[in-house]
């Protein structure tokens, strides 16, 4: 059975101060369920831009992450559109992204 796809944020470097042995703290967040793709932070966090409370956030530049297990993108406020960290959506695959990818959408092989 596939598993859920589950969703994390990790800030921009100095935001916060939840460092352990060099990677920064990363955040478990809901999946989008609105139709601009936008998620909440929580109501208690401010966009280190813009100052707002309650910041929302969208995707851009998605990216197959390094270790072919998720789909990372940068995280921009959707107030002031600035870079605020990056999200990570971690799916179910068979072979990693990367063949998954390759094996679905490749052309077609008859041997």
């Amino acid at each position: 059975m596939a598993k859920k796809p589950v969703l994390y944020f990790t800030p921009r470097d100095g935001e916060r101060d939840g460092e352990r042995d060099g990677e920064r703290e990363r955040t478990r967040l809901p999946l989008p369920e609105r139709d601009d793709g936008s998620v909440s932070l929580g109501e208690n966090v401010c966009c280190p831009s813009c100052g707002v409370r309650g910041v929302k956030v969208s995707g851009g530049n998605k990216r197959i992450s390094q270790d072919d297990l998720a789909y990372e993108s940068d995280a921009y406020c959707t107030s002031c559109r600035e870079f605020v960290g990056e999200l990570r959506l971690e799916v179910s695959t068979l072979f990693g992204l990367r063949e998954d990818h390759a094996v679905l959408y490749g052309r077609c092989r008859v041997y």
